[in-house]
């Protein structure tokens, strides 16, 4: 646990220090406050994860550990927020973009390195790369582990994220393009509507997984297969989110003031009925296993 929050400090910098262009914008002060709660709630979820699998746990601690997760499952969707937020912020107005290879050599250089660097270290303690002998089988493995953001199982994200850096300029102008025809009292209900349709995508995740585990088609099957947690597909909608706070940063806020009156509520009953879910599973006949796949980030209910 401890390296794990080492590597993911040191990499979430890495994320988030490079979203800061070379535009000169007012500072967003409430990034940091949300970035330090995203960084503990990573902390949080895995020491519950190393907790849950303890023999001595109880039912009890079970529900208190499913009390604590919940509250901090929205770390992930936060640093896409960001993320989305920050690079849109700073590349709002059409004019500023900067090339395509300037803009992947700065991204990417705050993150494929470090990453690199720790999937390595992960693969040496794991024991899956051996210091004393050396075999080809052992090579292609850890290469394909270095790809795939398999050396260690919280490596997904890094994964995903460089895959959002990949298509950042075309996403970028897919926004601009969808936005100058949208006038500007009918944007938030198409983010609204862009929502529901996220939401109905996260029903089709289990389907396509079906449709395509019987294929063998490069890069493809896999990414909607065995690596669909990191297909940034399933998570584009919450840098769709972010850029649309950044885009729009005052009327963001007013906006988030306005409407809690629905999402504090939806959040309330959402998470009391994902809790009575989580804690009803947890008794297996004369056996308690505490496992929490069903708040997994790819589901309706979560999204």
């Amino acid at each position: 646990p401890l390296l794990s929050c080492v590597f993911h400090s040191s990499m979430f910098i890495g994320i988030q220090g490079v979203n800061v262009s070379h535009h000169s914008r007012e500072k967003i002060s409430e990034i940091a406050v949300l970035r330090g709660m995203a960084f503990s709630a990573v902390v949080l979820q895995h020491a519950i994860a190393h907790f849950s699998i303890v023999q001595e746990v109880r039912l009890e601690d079970g529900v208190l550990m499913s009390i604590l997760l919940l509250l901090s499952k929205f770390a992930v969707p936060a640093f896409a927020f960001i993320t989305g937020m920050l690079l849109l912020y700073n590349d709002r107005e059409p004019g500023v973009d900067m090339g395509y290879g300037v803009f992947l050599r700065k991204r990417l250089s705050g993150v494929v390195i470090p990453y690199l660097l720790w999937s390595i270290i992960y693969q040496i303690a794991n024991g899956a790369i051996p210091l004393t002998s050396w075999n080809l089988a052992a090579l292609l493995d850890g290469l394909t582990k270095l790809f795939t953001g398999k050396s260690s199982y919280h490596l997904w994200y890094i994964i995903m994220i460089i895959q959002f850096y990949l298509v950042y300029p075309l996403f970028l102008k897919g926004y601009r393009a969808i936005t100058a025809v949208i006038s500007e009292r009918w944007r938030l209900s198409v983010l609204a509507g862009t929502g529901l349709l996220y939401i109905l995508l996260m029903y089709a995740v289990g389907p396509m997984q079906q449709l395509l585990s019987g294929t063998n088609i490069p890069v493809v099957t896999p990414m909607f297969t065995t690596l669909a947690d990191r297909n940034v597909l399933y998570f584009i909608f919450y840098f769709v989110l972010g850029a649309a706070a950044g885009s729009y940063m005052h009327r963001w806020s007013e906006w988030s003031r306005r409407l809690q009156w629905m999402y504090w509520p939806a959040i309330v009953v959402i998470t009391g009925y994902l809790l009575n879910t989580l804690a009803g599973s947890f008794q297996q006949g004369q056996e308690l296993v505490i496992r929490f796949h069903s708040v997994s980030l790819l589901r309706p209910l979560m999204a």
